[in-house]
């Protein structure tokens, strides 16, 4: 990822080659669609630590953590 500035500089360790280019491609989705780049939510992606899912609502600027199948429930 040396020489791509929109990307972070890190990943996850173990990650085979062909899944490492679409983590990439996903996250410049990401940034195309949004029209924004958020690398500290980025680099939690590429680094495994939240899934694709959980990156787009964080773009989307929703909250994470909320499991909606839970509301009302309390």
């Amino acid at each position: 990822m040396d020489g791509e500035p929109d990307l972070p500089s890190s990943h996850a360790r173990d990650l085979g080659y062909y899944t490492l280019e679409e983590m990439k491609k996903s996250v410049r989705r990401c940034h195309k669609m949004y029209g924004k780049t958020m690398m500290m939510n980025d680099l939690m992606y590429m680094l495994q630590i939240i899934d694709f899912g959980e990156l787009q609502r964080l773009y989307k600027g929703e909250p994470l953590g909320e499991d909606k199948r839970l509301k009302g429930v309390y």
